[in-house]
């Protein structure tokens, strides 16, 4: 192929990209080819251009989220489970240097401004058709949503796409189309934005995303902060929309819903602190190689089993998220990116571009911000909408090469990027020396090892011995120097277990016990062997231990129905008590303690 072929496949690096992403939005055998042909893409961009990429301030952040990406996925309990989220982000940074490398002149930001519109059309009539609705969740809104057509379901649940994900997702573009609408001199751009932006608002509120609405709302704000005269236009009808929504607003039902630890298609107040803390100890039990893209679920229900939380599929916080996929190394790479992103924002302002440039640069910054926001308490990064933010990103690095590199990747003055890049050398620098801490790497090892290890024999796989003993080796090199951690002691004790040594597990889950008295529902994973041990230990009479414990956890956490099961079951099998087990049962009944469903199970096994 000679450098003219080479040539055209570098002009169209975009539409081989747009070829190539539905391969890796559903990844499947496809997506190592996928792949190659982005590969291709910037191959092809090296022989025509003598750079692989065009620079940007956001490089290094980016190979830093790549390397961790590696990472994850040695550290992931289950690789295939991390395979989809790994392709996503592959996508992700491909999308931002496509847009980066090939959107460098006005007419061709003018065009994918205009796609975008289009695109955020898209979205609604998507949200519309394929989303199934919780009519009481905000606002009262069962009449709207009773005449809307569901015509694209998943078989097995009747949902395709969650609410809140598409609330996020239009609260993401709906600034940027604004900005256009409002402050470009091009009518054709204007209307087609203005348009798109009005429909978007019209369903946004439909979509009942509280982090949604906050984000689009804060966006606004800003838009309104940077260019106030022209806002005075939508203040009447913005006020107009906000009074239908507080006459539509069914403030018991959204108390209920914040306060609730049983909501169907959001999760409550509690629910989210709850997770949040269990996100919380896995980063601090794993900060350097996080628990694999993609595996919150498989991690937490199976080592960090919460008080209300089931198996949720992600940390609910976009920033907590990213700590445990890729560490806290990736969490810095993620806060550069966006560092980076401000930098473009205001070097292009800088710059002295033109008056639909800047609406656009200003757009992107004010779409980010909403993005931003409505991942507090939820999250984009997994969702395959999550490729909305690289979208964002890649058309502000091509409007800031456009106004500040210019056109051509020959004119960058490579030393000046060099230099300004350095700053983004220093996190791995630190990174590097914390390592160096032994309670802290030899904590990090052991535990990422446990969980393989662990996960591995509750499917039933053959554990080696050999590998059994190296993790228990980190873990108590760990804990020697670092002796309250509650959760490697757990660890210790259900490899122990594994291997058939009770009496040590026993003392381990003692261990456990001892340290993390205001979180015993952390034995729940363990609990087989610590009934095992316990039984072991006193053979006569465990079940005084054993509902010491239960009871334990009936106080700290009355809405939890596992504890007065397991209480029952003791009753019955160790005091053939029957009469008591019952009364536990009942209790919890009473309590109104969750899951129903396990209380229902207790009565059947002593007898209703």
């Amino acid at each position: 192929m000679n450098l003219r072929w080479w040539h055209i496949v570098a002009r169209y690096e975009l539409w081989l990209l747009a070829a190539a992403a539905p391969f890796l939005l559903f990844p499947g055998t496809w997506a190592p080819i996928a792949l190659g042909i982005i590969l291709l893409t910037w191959v092809a961009r090296r022989l025509a251009t003598g750079a692989f990429i065009v620079r940007t301030p956001a490089d290094f952040p980016l190979l830093y989220l790549l390397l961790m990406a590696g990472v994850s996925l040695y550290a992931s309990v289950d690789v295939q489970t991390s395979f989809p989220a790994f392709w996503r982000l592959l996508l992700g940074i491909a999308i931002y240097y496509g847009l980066a490398n090939t959107a460098r002149d006005r007419r061709t930001l003018r065009v994918l401004t205009l796609l975008m519109a289009v695109g955020g059309l898209g979205m609604v009539l998507l949200t519309l058709v394929a989303t199934r609705w919780d009519a009481v969740r905000l606002l009262h809104l069962p009449q709207v949503y009773d005449r809307l057509p569901a015509l694209l379901t998943d078989p097995e649940d009747g949902q395709l796409i969650h609410p809140r994900v598409m609330g996020m997702a239009l609260a993401t573009v709906l600034p940027v189309l604004v900005s256009v609408a409002f402050f470009s001199r091009d009518p054709w751009r204007r209307a087609a934005c203005g348009l798109a932006a009005l429909v978007i608002a019209a369903v946004l509120p439909l979509t009942q995303s509280l982090g949604g609405l906050v984000g689009a709302a804060c966006a606004l704000a800003f838009l309104a902060v940077w260019r106030s005269r022209w806002f005075l236009l939508a203040l009447l009808p913005a006020a107009g929309l906000a009074g239908w929504a507080v006459d539509r607003l069914d403030l018991q039902a959204l108390a209920a819903r914040l306060l609730s630890t049983q909501d169907t298609l959001g999760i409550g107040v509690a629910l989210r602190f709850d997770m949040w803390s269990r996100t919380l100890a896995m980063i601090r039990d794993m900060p350097f190689t996080g628990i694999g893209l993609g595996t919150f679920s498989l991690v937490q229900s199976n080592f960090y089993p919460g008080i209300f939380i089931g198996p949720e599929p992600h940390a609910h916080n976009v920033f907590l998220q990213v700590s445990l996929d890729l560490g806290l190394p990736g969490l810095l790479a993620l806060i550069g990116l966006l560092i980076a992103a401000l930098v473009m924002v205001v070097r292009t302002g800088r710059a002295r571009v033109d008056r639909e440039e800047m609406a656009l640069v200003i757009g992107l910054a004010a779409g980010m911000l909403s993005y931003l926001l409505a991942n507090q308490t939820d999250t984009l990064w997994h969702p395959k909408f999550g490729v909305l933010l690289w979208v964002l990103l890649g058309l502000l690095a091509a409007a800031y090469g456009q106004a500040y590199l210019g056109p051509a990747i020959s004119q960058q003055r490579r030393s000046s990027r060099v230099v300004a890049s350095l700053p983004w050398a220093l996190p791995p620098v630190v990174l590097v020396l914390s390592l160096l801490l032994p309670g802290v790497r030899e904590l990090n090892a052991g535990t990422l090892q446990a969980h393989k290890l662990l996960y591995a024999a509750r499917k039933g796989a053959a554990v080696p011995t050999r590998e059994l003993v190296a993790a228990q080796a980190h873990l108590l090199r760990g804990v020697s120097i670092d002796t309250d951690r509650a959760h490697a002691h757990s660890l210790l004790g259900s490899l122990y277990a594994v291997q058939g040594d009770d009496p040590a597990a026993f003392a381990a889950f003692q261990r456990q016990v001892a340290l993390d008295m205001a979180d015993p529902l952390a034995a729940y994973a363990p609990f087989e062997a610590l009934r095992r041990s316990l039984v072991a230990e006193n053979p006569g009479d465990p079940a005084s231990d054993l509902l010491w414990i239960y009871s334990q956890w009936m106080w700290r956490f009355p809405t939890r129905a596992e504890p007065n099961v397991w209480a029952a079951i003791v009753h019955e099998q160790y005091r053939a008590d029957l009469g008591e087990a019952r009364a536990v049962l009942q209790q919890g009944l009473e309590r109104g303690a969750q899951p129903r469903g396990i209380l229902e199970y207790g009565f059947d096994r002593v007898g209703s």
